[in-house]
Formats: structure tokens, C-alpha cells, sequence
């Protein structure tokens, strides 16, 4: 079976690309022949590659909270025109199915339905589906556009579900590749780098530094924490890209600073 994959974003560390690199090791295994949309070269693109993946490049338009009104205005003329695009890849490559690994791309379900083929929407959102009605014609809108929504969590799935809109709706969880880390042995100089002595216990996340990962609540959980344990230490491995990443760093650092926490809770960067 070939299968278009879309992804909407190039970038370094991304928790959508690690889930896409897991779940094309399994597919590919089982026969799937895989081609994937970028909007733009990027870091992992030969990571892909070393898979056997097709890689394409289109342009994109996003669905984002922060947007300014002219790209609101010229979203769903750039969505259509783009939608033309890789529905031309899609033909091109001969997909018989295209996989969005995220909602805030709409292309490759206008693409899929133009073309007559599946489509499955990969939901990430958060469950923070506020203002109500956005979230209401957004639902309908993926809805509408996909055969199967996946979405990674019961809280994400219950933003479709509380509209009615769950018929389509799959819990399908995040992969965690644990195979390389099976055996590893703990590294007193890298607990070290990371804030820790031998005999603190060391509290962590992985995650980009956006607003929407809520990183400010283990924040303030951790000053809760180190009254009643004081050997605990924190650290958040992941970087800030985007604009709205790098001012969310440094609101968490000075949320760090004003919760007494600076040599205790880390950010430790992209590692």
C-alpha cells in the first residue's frame, strides 16, 4: 500500500516527528510504502530518507492561535491553492491513503477528497478547546475531512467527543521507543550537567518549551515538592524555536527564579 504522509512542520526536536519516525519503522516492515510532504527541508529529513521514505516539499498553511487578521484572512485561499499541490504529489506517487500527522494542516484532507481517496487526521491538539466555538467549526471541519481521526489521548479524543463528533474517533498513543535505552547505565557526570548529585533524585520531561505543554505547573509543583523532599532536583530536556517558544523560556526561567527554585529546576536545552 502507498501512502502519502503530511507533515506541517521542519524542525529539530519535535514530538510528531519521533511518533512518524516510529510508526513508519513498524508500517514499512508490514509492506507500506511511504512518501512524506515537508514545507521545507529540515533536520530530519535524512532520517526519513534512511527509512526509504520519498521525501516532497510543499507549502503550508496552519491553523494557530496567534495569527495575525491578514493571514487570517488569506489562510483558506492558501489552503485551497496548496491543497492543489499535494493532491498533484499524492497523484504523482500513487497514494492510496494520506496520513496528516497533524490538524493544522488541512491540505492533505482537501487533497484526499479531491483525489477520492482516505484520509486520517493524527489529532496532537491539546484539550484546551477554548475559544468553544472556534473549536466547534474546527471539529466539524476535521471531521469532515478525515475517515479516522487518531488522537493521542483520552482528553484530546473528549474534544470531538463532548460535540458528538467521536464516530470517527481513535485513541491511538504515542510510541515510546525504549530499545536504546533498555540497557543503558546510569551516568553519574551526565545527572551531574543536569543538576543532580548522587544522592538527589532527579525529576524530568522531555518537551519543547511552548505554551501549550503547561510546563509552569511542574514549575510550580516542584516548589511544593522540595519542602517536603529536599534531595528532589527537576530539568525540562527541550529547545525553543519559534518565536512563541523562546518567550515562553523566559517566562519559565523567571517563574524558576521566582519560586526560589534556580539551583534546583533546569532547562537543559535540546540534548
Amino acid at each position: 500500500m502507498r501512502i502519502l504522509y503530511l507533515n506541517p512542520y521542519s524542525r529539530g526536536l519535535s514530538g510528531a516527528d519521533e511518533s512518524l519516525l516510529a510508526l513508519l519503522q513498524q508500517v514499512i516492515t508490514r509492506g507500506v510504502k511511504p512518501a512524506l510532504i515537508l514545507p521545507a527541508p529540515g533536520p530530519n529529513v535524512q532520517r526519513y530518507q534512511a527509512l526509504g521514505v520519498d521525501v516532497h516539499y510543499a507549502p503550508l498553511a496552519l491553523i494557530g492561535r496567534r495569527t495575525s487578521a491578514t493571514e487570517r484572512a488569506l489562510f483558506l485561499p492558501r489552503a485551497l491553492r496548496n491543497s492543489v499541490r499535494v493532491a498533484r504529489i499524492a497523484r504523482d506517487v500513487g497514494a492510496e491513503l494520506i496520513h496528516s500527522n497533524m490538524e493544522v494542516a488541512l491540505e492533505g484532507g482537501i487533497a484526499a477528497r479531491l483525489l477520492g481517496i482516505p484520509h486520517v487526521f493524527h489529532y496532537r491538539g491539546n484539550t484546551n478547546d477554548d475559544p468553544k466555538i472556534v473549536f466547534d467549526v474546527l471539529t466539524a471541519i476535521w471531521t469532515a475531512l478525515a475517515d479516522r481521526i487518531f488522537c493521542i489521548s483520552q482528553g484530546t479524543a473528549a474534544v470531538f467527543q463532548r460535540r458528538n463528533r467521536g464516530e470517527k474517533v481513535r485513541v491511538l498513543y504515542n510510541p515510546i521507543v525504549i530499545g536504546p535505552y533498555r540497557d543503558a547505565a546510569v551516568d553519574p557526570a551526565i545527572r551531574s550537567e543536569l543538576g543532580a548529585g548522587d544522592e538527589d533524585i532527579l525529576v524530568g520531561t522531555v518537551a519543547r518549551l511552548h505554551p501549550r505543554k503547561d510546563l509552569e505547573t511542574m514549575v510550580n509543583a516542584a516548589a511544593e515538592l522540595v519542602q517536603r523532599f529536599p534531595n528532589l532536583r527537576f530539568v525540562v530536556v527541550g529547545g525553543a524555536e519559534a518565536p512563541v517558544e523562546k518567550a515562553y523560556e523566559l517566562e519559565l526561567a523567571s517563574l524558576i527564579k521566582a519560586r526560589g527554585l534556580s539551583d534546583r529546576f533546569r532547562l537543559a536545552g535540546p540534548r
